[in-house]
């Protein structure tokens, strides 16, 4: 019994040592340049959701970050939200980017709370309640970014014959926000991944009549489920954009899961550092990673749940501290 006591820890110990030896732990990432672009979330915190957690997430954020986003919906607690978003900005000195956010969810119909005024765009109560949301966002809020819609090439796709009401619509509203609050830049979202035709047909058509509606042009990126890894991501993949939109570029929304298919630590720790490339490259003027931290609960798919840069429990994966040393670059 005694031999063999030895035997196992003997064995445990060339485990342990070969373990030691053999992990590679990641590279710091070093970036060369100074940074030029914004950077920001949204604001999710450490779980779980009590006050201390969100004390300490935007003192998180204004220590390494630039900027938060909200998006605002067409239902009864809209401000309220907006309000406590937008305080706790100014209170940490926080740029906001707001998303007057006129759609579903899945963005192939209306908001719910606009389609309690009409069915769709060319509806004149639709068109009001949008408009005057977003000039009061302007005028009451003064982001340094408002956006117009959110990953909107999805629902113009889906709902081509509302299609020239929408965009007018965009632009008459971008013209009286300028008109109100000329310091402000207006932008929009397209989903990227359907632009570039991941899901079906490329929608580069669709962006094109985009052009000259907003100041910048938005996209959001969740590439891992078209890709094993960003290292497969072909070189001259966001370069697309270029050819087909001529205004100024943010990326509004993106991410790469630690865990589950295509995710590990990894990963996003390479996804991180490659869009970090990929706003130089676009000379973008913000980048947004939607998850400071993992989410631990109902809400979303399992898929984004682990895109946070730390942990539920504010622990931070090595994604993170890619992220502190670009945010650094100055």
């Amino acid at each position: 019994m005694k031999k063999i006591l030895i035997i196992v820890i003997v064995l445990a110990l060339i485990i342990i040592i070969v373990g030691i030896f053999s992990s590679k732990p990641d590279k710091p990432y070093v970036r060369s340049t100074a940074r030029t672009f914004l950077m920001g979330f949204v604001p999710i915190p450490a779980q779980p959701l009590t006050t201390d957690n969100w004390l300490s997430a935007f003192d998180l954020f204004s220590k390494n970050s630039d900027l938060v986003m909200h998006h605002v919906h067409f239902d009864s607690g809209n401000i309220e939200g907006l309000n406590f978003i937008t305080g706790m900005a100014t209170k940490y000195n926080l740029k906001t980017l707001i998303v007057i956010d006129p759609l579903s969810d899945d963005r192939t119909k209306i908001d719910p709370g606009l389609l309690a005024l009409g069915k769709d765009f060319a509806d004149q109560k639709v068109r009001d309640s949008y408009t005057n949301l977003a000039v009061k966002v302007a005028t009451e809020y003064s982001p340094e970014f408002l956006s117009l819609g959110s990953e909107i090439n999805t629902y113009l796709a889906n709902n081509p014959s509302d299609a020239t009401a929408f965009i007018s619509l965009i632009e008459e509203t971008n013209v009286q926000i300028k008109q109100a609050a000329p310091g402000i830049t207006t932008t929009l979202s397209l989903q990227y991944e359907e632009l570039a035709g991941k899901t079906g047909k490329a929608e580069w058509e669709i962006a094109k009549q985009l052009n000259g509606t907003v100041d910048a042009i938005a996209f959001t990126t969740y590439p891992s489920a078209f890709f094993n890894s960003p290292e497969e991501i072909p070189s001259d993949y966001y370069s697309q954009i270029k050819d087909n939109i001529t205004a100024p570029l943010i990326i509004a929304e993106s991410g790469w899961p630690s865990a589950g298919s295509h995710g590990s630590a990894t990963k996003q720790k390479a996804f991180v550092e490659k869009l970090s490339q990929v706003s130089d490259d676009l000379k973008v003027k913000a980048w947004i990673w939607w998850f400071p931290h993992d989410w631990d609960g109902a809400g979303y798919a399992e898929v984004f749940k682990t895109m946070g840069l730390r942990k539920a429990n504010g622990t931070p994966k090595s994604a993170w501290d890619s992220w502190v040393a670009i945010y650094r670059a100055n």
